[in-house]
């Protein structure tokens, strides 16, 4: 089989590469709120029950932080919808 490298291959091989690189910076990203921020988050998921404010007390990443806003907007959502 013949392989050869031409400039379409070539880019998609560095375009997923990056992609895996800056996948791999957003979920070993460290969390850089300090306590206030912490407690001030964890305030504002009281409406959401316990766990969603404890868990805003814990190491969170990029990632898992902006989960979490997914979340919220479905959940507002999904309230005006009602």
């Amino acid at each position: 089989m013949n392989f050869t490298l031409n400039g379409p291959r070539i880019a998609f091989i560095l375009l997923a590469l990056t992609a895996l690189v800056v996948g791999y910076l957003l979920l070993a990203a460290p969390d850089n709120r300090n306590a206030f921020q912490r407690m001030g988050d964890a305030i504002e998921e009281l409406p959401e029950g316990g766990n969603a404010a404890a868990d805003q007390l814990k190491d969170r990443s990029p990632v898992q932080k902006m989960g979490d806003a997914v979340e919220d907007a479905g959940n507002n959502i999904e309230r005006n919808v009602r």
